[in-house]
């Protein structure tokens, strides 16, 4: 740091106040400061009053000048002063600043822990494998959430929650008025226990009055339901088919 000597000052001998004209004392001197005076001395600054006044240590031994030059310039007790409370300020706060290394662990192991969770979260139920096997173990699913297949008995999905539905198509026979049969549909994969059933006619081959061929699917004496098939009843009552009857089915149950 320069010297500080913009504008002139006035001292008077005995006394310890220094006048300023054109000076800033505010914003350039610190108490400490030394003052080089008119006399060719050097001074300790006391205080700083105001842009214009300051007061030294001591009084001023020199001859009373008016509009005079001087000299004020930082010393080395400014810096150690400083150098103090630095040392001060570690003592206080270098503990804590010790432990944000540490801080910074637990948040970098958390943050670890927390990609790998999810890794592992994506690893198992993720775009490529949401569709796979399903799988339980204690009601706890184990494999993929949606499954879905098919075979000759027709078609099947099932859910991680449990839920299985069923689906395809039956043909029944040529059906004689006043005669009835018996087809099974057996599921193409199976229940935990019997599901519910529906059904409806969705077409017929050859000829005949297709209003005249019912099929039971609700009552308990003419179908018999189990965990892998169902029974159901055709017959005919007004006129006889000389084709065939396609019956559209579903279940819904439960695969465990």
């Amino acid at each position: 740091m320069s010297w500080y000597k913009a504008g002139k000052i006035a001292v008077t001998n005995g006394s310890k106040a220094i006048t300023g004209n054109g000076t800033d004392f505010v914003i350039n001197v610190k108490p400490g400061f030394a003052f080089l005076g008119p006399d060719f001395q050097l001074y300790e600054v006391d205080a700083v009053v105001s842009a214009t006044s300051a007061t030294l240590a001591t009084a001023y031994r020199g001859v009373t000048a008016a509009a005079a030059d001087y000299g004020i310039f930082q010393t080395q007790g400014i810096i150690a002063d400083l150098s103090a409370q630095v040392a001060a300020l570690i003592n206080n706060y270098g503990g804590i600043a010790q432990q944000f290394p540490d801080a910074l662990n637990v948040i970098s192991a958390a943050q670890n822990s927390a990609n790998a969770a999810q890794a592992t979260a994506g690893a198992k139920y993720g775009k490529a494998n949401i569709l796979g096997v399903v799988g339980q173990t204690g009601g706890v699913p184990t494999g993929a959430i949606i499954e879905s297949g098919s075979n000759a008995n027709g078609y099947y999905t099932k859910w991680a929650n449990g839920t299985q539905h069923c689906w395809s198509s039956v043909l029944f026979p040529r059906i004689d008025v006043g005669t009835s049969g018996n087809v099974v549909w057996t599921f193409p994969a199976a229940f935990v226990t019997g599901p519910g059933v529906s059904n409806s006619i969705v077409g017929q081959e050859g000829s005949g009055d297709q209003s005249s061929v019912g099929v039971l699917s609700s009552n308990g004496l003419y179908m018999a339901i189990g965990n892998a098939s169902v029974t159901f009843l055709s017959y005919a009552y007004k006129a006889s088919m000389t084709g065939s009857v396609r019956l559209s089915v579903m279940a819904t149950g439960r695969w465990f």
